[in-house]
């Protein structure tokens, strides 16, 4: 499929929020990429979303390091963020964009593995606004989903990412995040 059908494609599903097709057009479109156009692409999406990251976490650098450090040094990987399960908002979200950005860097020979995970590192870190946004407004709810999320013996209630999902700010939010992508991709392809 060509440039514009699948950007068209993106587009369309950011418009219908549709998550599995918004990743797949913009994988394929970051594959098409020479890879370090791809990967400074995806390293932009992400940086977009530090600052949510960083207010809420004030003491941690890291990554500020990691994302200065892709970009001045593209062809060698840092070490992965470290693990720790953050109680907060959106900041597990941004942590796993972090860690999928670091896989991204590590797949320049193979193109499509490289644009999956740079895809997965723009959708971690459009995820982590919006769940950043919506938690911080409805804290009870977000612990509630939180805490199921971390523990294997409570079941997680789809009722909570229900209700984020068709918040109208997150649904704004979610369209102009993809859209968003599509313009940028649409810069380099």
């Amino acid at each position: 499929m060509d440039s514009a059908s699948l950007l068209a494609d993106l587009r369309n599903a950011a418009l219908r929020r549709d998550w599995n097709d918004c990743q797949a057009a913009a994988s394929a479109l970051l594959a098409m990429l020479e890879p370090t156009t791809a990967l400074r692409l995806a390293r932009a999406e992400v940086r977009k979303r530090l600052p949510s990251f960083a207010r809420q976490y004030l003491g941690e650098a890291w990554p500020q390091r990691i994302l200065d450090g892709l970009e001045a040094w593209p062809d060698v990987l840092p070490q992965r963020p470290p693990i720790v399960d953050h109680d907060r908002p959106g900041a597990n979200n941004f942590h796993s964009a972090m860690e999928a950005l670091v896989d991204a860097h590590g797949q320049l020979l193979d193109s499509n593995a490289r644009a999956e995970k740079a895809t997965d590192a723009i959708a971690g870190a459009i995820m982590a606004e919006m769940d950043a946004q919506w938690g911080t407004r409805f804290p009870e709810r977000w612990e509630l989903r939180h805490r199921a999320a971390r523990a294997d013996t409570i079941p997680e209630d789809p009722s909570v990412l229900f209700e984020m999902m068709n918040d109208p700010d997150i649904a704004v939010l979610d369209r102009e995040s993809w859209m968003g992508v599509a313009e940028a991709l649409e810069q380099v392809v």
